[in-house]
């Protein structure tokens, strides 16, 4: 399994119009109303799955309230927006921040760019785009406090260029992807912060999986969920987010990643107090006939659930980590409502109507397989059972059954 370095309503109906998550009416004056890009210089990358960064230094503290991306005839995959104590590299105006890929893969031999990470410390996620995703304007009082009163004087962004041909086939081929950043220099009641659910994992040819993970909340405020997003390759099918509370699980938002992955707004008004579970779940299906593995390129696959929230400004610095990251083992105790939320979201109904078909085959081998133990056990003569038992679990993945 291969380890994972981390680098991180309904759909609107003009995909062009904005995700509003406030009321106009109560925005502030215009004339604390700025603007602030943040786009690639020009680049022009030659190879497939490049990851590149570049930065700008605050000189004051600025409070974001909408980010609206910028990308050019679908060069840029993803792109992600971080504040960050200091950056990867200071000195270069581009750098190659693919760190999660191998010289095998490619991009970390690219010596067109410097390699360098997103952040060299203090990464915080702002902000992510992929899938055609509209622009975020965020609810009434909330900003993302940026600057070095903040102790994150940088905002970095990070554009994924999936594919190159067209920068091969045209060397005078310019890209300019990034961010608009709409700001006010006044500071406002809440501030907003982005956590990230993750995992590793393998997806074996021909299965739907689960890819799960889940950490304690350790901040020592409450949050506030507002807006989820969920980002997977060609194989996911729904990404589903949740608060776990004294055995009792809330869906904080569930979506199909195949759709524009855009922040929506969170399912219902709970809020995450200390001690509390974060969970998330990835459905994937890999109809191919190699496995597929976590990674960075177009070729592997990520199973990431972000949760928008604020909390009051007062408690900045209290939020806790950012980020839970396991190995993408299954839950023990998620109820059957967990699964029965999850097969609701739309285009995931044929994947779920497969897996509950196989689950069936499953348990009625299971039972037929004990069935037949107990008959060999009192003695009866059961000709293949144990071939039988043996070619059922050679089947099943290493960590199916432990005794």
């Amino acid at each position: 399994m291969t380890p994972l370095l981390v680098n991180i309503a309904a759909v609107c109906s003009l995909l062009a119009m904005p995700l509003v998550l406030t009321s106009v009416a109560s925005a502030p004056a215009a004339s604390d109303s700025n603007v602030m890009d943040l786009l690639m210089p020009g680049v022009s990358p030659k190879q497939e799955d490049t990851y590149l960064c570049t930065a700008v230094k605050l000189d004051k503290n600025r409070y974001i309230r909408a980010f609206n991306p910028q990308h050019q005839s679908g060069h840029a995959h993803h792109i992600i927006l971080t504040a960050c104590k200091e950056p990867g590299s200071a000195t270069e105006k581009v750098w190659n921040c693919g760190e999660m890929l191998t010289k095998s893969e490619g991009a970390a031999g690219d010596k067109t760019y410097k390699q360098a990470p997103q952040c060299a410390s203090d990464t915080r996620i702002i902000y992510a785009y992929a899938m055609d995703a509209p622009a975020l304007q965020l609810p009434d009082g909330v900003t993302f406090g940026v600057g070095p009163g903040f102790d994150l004087p940088w905002l970095v962004v990070q554009v994924h260029y999936k594919k190159a041909s067209d920068f091969v086939k045209n060397p005078s081929l310019k890209d300019n992807s990034g961010v608009k950043m709409t700001y006010q220099t006044t500071p406002s009641p809440k501030l907003g912060g982005v956590h990230i659910s993750l995992t590793d994992g393998v997806i074996p040819a021909h299965s739907v999986t689960h890819m799960e993970t889940s950490c304690s909340y350790d901040g020592q405020t409450t949050l506030h969920p507002f807006a989820f997003r969920t980002h997977t390759h060609s194989h996911g099918r729904v990404v589903s987010g949740y608060r776990v509370r004294d055995g009792h699980w809330s869906l904080i938002g569930s979506a199909n990643p195949q759709m524009p992955q855009m922040f929506y707004p969170v399912n219902g008004s709970g809020v995450i107090r200390p001690g509390d579970m974060l969970a998330a779940k990835c459905v994937m299906e890999n109809t191919g006939d190699k496995d597929v593995s976590i990674g960075a390129t177009q070729k592997d696959e990520m199973c990431n659930f972000y949760m928008m929230y604020w909390i009051r400004a007062d408690d900045v610095g209290k939020d806790g980590s950012r980020m839970c990251y396991t190995s993408g083992e299954l839950w023990d105790l998620a109820p059957s409502s967990v699964m029965a939320a999850s097969a609701t979201v739309p285009g995931t109904e044929r994947v779920f109507r497969e897996m509950n078909r196989e689950m069936d085959r499953m348990d009625r081998m299971m039972k037929q397989m004990l069935l037949n133990g107990e008959r060999a056990a009192s003695g009866i003569d059961m000709p293949g059972f144990e071939d039988e038992a043996n070619e059922f679990y050679a089947d099943q993945p290493e960590d199916f059954i432990e005794f």
